[in-house]
């Protein structure tokens, strides 16, 4: 269990075979700032969970955006080595 911090919500989890994107939001634009910070810290702990080998995840991209309410969006992008098979 990964903890994503007090000002962010998890929008969607979306898994292919090669990659994942998950996708959170600040719980309101006041805490944009706050919500980045948090949001990094929960990305950097990722890669060096259990899970993070076992499911095949070699690297993470991550890009961050203004909604038209005025929310921090986050797209997390994790992909999987060349070769993984479940």
């Amino acid at each position: 269990h990964i903890s994503m911090g007090s000002t962010i919500e998890l929008v969607s989890v979306r898994c292919a075979s090669s990659i994942c994107e998950i996708q959170a939001a600040s719980n309101s634009a006041q805490v944009n700032e706050k919500a980045a910070s948090e949001w990094q810290a929960t990305l950097s702990k990722i890669a060096s969970e259990s899970w993070w080998q076992s499911y095949g995840f070699d690297s993470q991209n991550y890009a961050q955006s203004i909604a038209s309410d005025g929310r921090a969006v986050f797209n997390s992008y994790f992909n999987r080595a060349a070769g993984y098979t479940p």
